[in-house]
């Protein structure tokens, strides 16, 4: 094992340079600068390299300083401009526009109606040889009322008659009995009318009125080139 002796006996006989005295020949000559000085120059430099870009970007018009000073707000009255408008012209947008009950119409009119009308009587008397003399105003209120139902849906039809869930629009125009009579009687086709052919072509036969009066309600619709309704 090495001691130090035997170290320092090989550093002074091994030919490594000397690199101490060089270190000191360059703190002799070392002269500290002024920070100051050097400070300033750096912000010189900088201060020409800012003059040399701006005008290169166009900003050559001298930027005034902000000033700090908060404005002042002053309370005056408030004065109403005159704002001189034209007057507009009155233009009348008044549409005649249709109410629901004109737009059924269009699609069920009281022809539609008066067979409905005949063929419910016709069928009650053929098979339960009463008069069920129900009227084309009465034919109409049924449809209303189905159309209520569809917006005011209830689980049971009777619930629309019931005390707690009465529908006044259902319940005074109609009453429940009736309502059923007709839901059982209702006819738009007397089947005796159809032949037996004409039943196997059409399995829509015993509403092929409903689907001929929409039909050709749609048909008499103003429509553009182009536009197709089958």
């Amino acid at each position: 094992m090495l001691t130090d002796d035997d170290i320092l006996a090989v550093l002074e006989a091994s030919d490594a340079p000397d690199f101490s005295s060089d270190d000191e020949e360059r703190d002799k000559n070392y002269e500290p600068s002024d920070s100051t000085d050097s400070e300033g120059e750096e912000e010189a430099d900088i201060e020409g390299n800012v003059g040399e870009v701006l005008p290169e970007l166009g900003h050559e018009e001298n930027i005034e300083p902000s000033s700090s000073r908060r404005p002042i707000w002053r309370r005056k009255p408030f004065c109403q401009p005159i704002i001189d408008m034209p007057v507009a012209e009155e233009v009348d947008y008044a549409v005649d526009t249709p109410t629901p009950l004109e737009y059924f119409a269009k699609y069920f009119d009281n022809v539609f109606f008066e067979n409905a009308v005949n063929c419910t009587n016709r069928y009650e008397f053929a098979n339960a040889g009463g008069m069920l003399k129900t009227t084309t105003k009465e034919i109409k209120n049924f449809f209303g009322i189905h159309i209520a139902m569809g917006c005011i849906h209830f689980p049971r039809i009777r619930m629309y008659w019931q005390n707690k869930f009465k529908i006044p629009l259902v319940a005074e125009t109609m009453t429940r009995d009736r309502f059923f009579k007709l839901r059982e009687t209702f006819h738009v086709v007397f089947p005796s009318d159809v032949p037996e052919t004409q039943r196997r072509l059409n399995i829509f036969w015993r509403v092929q009125p409903i689907i001929d009066a929409v039909r050709n309600a749609c048909l008499k619709i103003s429509r553009k080139r182009g536009e197709h309704i089958p």
